[in-house]
């Protein structure tokens, strides 16, 4: 059997030889690609003209989780734990994959009584971080920006953000599907569309706040910083009067990106030549 991780990285040289073994049965080959991610000629040419079959791996649902969770912990998990699991990594196999790898390393993650309980903080992995980098590594400054606004600030109103940022880039992460926008009541706010993304951003904020010059970018950021010199969450749960105060501070001035962002899709797709994998 061959097996290749995001096949959709492949020179085209490598593609090709997947693609002979496959056609020639040669080996068994299992390969994955990431979906909304363009892909060789070769690698698509498996599922599109045979010889392989593919398969969509969606979202995990609540209890879908739970179950995994149980599985692979080998013992319950109180509920709120679950919770919290669930909300953070939005039913993507990788995020929850790396959450729990990570909550079990920084031990934020226990067995207490035979019963699993978070007891700190979820962060990301360095993996996890190396992922979401090799998502957006490649995103223009204006478009970084709009993801560092929202990490800070989320939930945003539309106006507030196309005044602080580039009104063409927010269009263009929203239809990366970078960003998502919500009706509360009569205003429409924009968040991330992956709570993964701002926690990892949130790593470069407090490494970069320093060099804030005084726009808004740099204003907030300093009025988030700890002591300990990282980063609140942003406070999701006072949308409307966190949002109120960029409606002020929108309509000064905006400032540019100053620092990388990175992020990562949730969905996989895979496809096996010889044999159909049943999921679930």
């Amino acid at each position: 059997m061959v097996f290749v991780d995001d096949a959709h990285l492949l020179d085209n040289g490598s593609a090709i030889l997947l693609h002979q073994l496959a056609l020639t049965r040669a080996a068994t080959v299992l390969a994955t690609v990431r979906s909304g991610e363009p892909a060789p000629d070769p690698v698509v040419a498996l599922w599109k003209d045979g010889p392989a079959e593919r398969i969509e791996i969606g979202i995990l649902d609540d209890a879908a989780i739970e179950e995994l969770l149980v599985s692979v912990l080998r013992g319950p998990v109180d509920a709120a734990s679950v919770r919290q699991l669930v909300d953070r990594s939005r039913g993507s196999p990788m995020f929850l994959r790396e959450l729990v790898t990570g909550a079990l390393e920084s031990g934020a993650l226990v067995d207490e009584g035979g019963i699993w309980r978070l007891q700190g903080a979820l962060r990301p992995t360095a993996r996890l971080v190396k992922l979401v980098a090799l998502r957006l590594g490649d995103l223009p400054g204006s478009e970084r920006a709009v993801l560092e606004l929202l990490t800070l600030g989320e939930p945003l109103g539309q106006a507030a953000l196309g005044q602080l940022s580039d009104p063409d880039a927010v269009d263009a992460v929203e239809s990366k599907g970078l960003i998502t926008s919500r009706v509360d009541g009569r205003r429409v706010q924009v968040w991330l569309a992956h709570p993964v993304y701002g926690d990892v951003v949130r790593l470069g904020i407090s490494a970069r706040a320093p060099a804030f010059g005084p726009g808004p970018l740099g204003q907030v950021a300093r009025t988030n910083m700890r002591r300990d010199g990282k980063v609140k969450p942003s406070p999701v749960r006072k949308g409307a009067a966190y949002s109120s105060t960029w409606e002020r501070t929108a309509s000064r001035s905006s400032s540019g990106s100053v620092f990388m962002i990175t992020a990562s899709g949730p969905a996989i797709s895979v496809f096996s030549s010889q044999y159909r994998w049943k999921l679930g």
